[in-house]
């Protein structure tokens, strides 16, 4: 009951799934620069407010007019603005969890993901050391764990965050690194067709600039 593949994912749709309710991984496999993909279940778009109620049936008659007349802008704004409100949240993305093993070259790779565990592993050779890298999700933990092993030898590997989002890294101490951000306020549209689409389709409330700093005074 294993799902298998000789190469690193290229694409997020290639990556393997792991997960454990809250927090959730594409692990793409790769034995030189990995990427693993976050996602954690409360980070929508949008402010953390009540959806609430929308009184709908006051002002379904006009809207019903504005239909039979054909004013269907006049309806889209009023039932935007009405009905809908700001409320129109987006799952985002969390960030990346990269880890840089260097270019040494590899062999006998497989990557693959047991259906019976939920452990995604990589296997591979790198100048003749057979090395293991393993992903998981704890539920009792609450976390997405990373287990790398190698059979003779230690490991050099140079780990990093960072997400399409405004954010700040700050290194806590010497094994922990805190990453800190905003999620847009309203997204216009769930994908992007380009990067430079971001700046005019995810709003921001105006509490980071753009390196992901808190302005002075913002939010407080």
């Amino acid at each position: 009951m294993k799902l298998w593949y000789d190469r690193p994912a290229e694409q997020w749709v290639e990556a393997l799934p792991i997960g454990n309710g809250r927090l959730g991984a594409m692990v793409f496999g790769s034995p030189t620069s990995e990427r693993i993909a976050l996602n954690e279940d409360t980070l929508y778009s949008g402010e953390p407010l009540p959806i609430g109620e929308a009184d709908i049936q006051s002002g379904l008659p006009q809207v019903i007019s504005w239909l039979r007349g054909g004013e269907y802008q006049r309806t889209h704004t009023y039932i935007n603005r009405n009905w809908l409100g700001r409320c129109q949240q987006c799952y985002q993305p969390l960030g990346d969890l990269g880890i840089d093993f260097g270019d040494s070259g590899v062999s006998g790779y497989r990557r693959e993901l047991d259906l019976q565990t939920a452990v995604c592993r990589a296997r591979y050779t790198r100048a003749g050391v057979d090395c293991v890298q393993e992903v998981f999700a704890s539920h009792p933990a609450q976390a997405i764990v990373v287990r790398l092993l190698a059979d003779a030898g230690s490991l050099s590997l140079r780990a990093t965050l960072s997400s399409v989002h405004p954010v700040s890294l700050q290194g806590v101490d010497d094994s922990t690194l805190a990453m800190t951000g905003q999620a847009p306020g309203m997204v216009l549209r769930r994908e992007l067709e380009t990067v430079e689409e971001k700046d005019e389709t995810w709003k921001y409330p105006d509490i980071w600039d753009a390196e992901g700093q808190r302005r002075e005074g913002a939010g407080q």
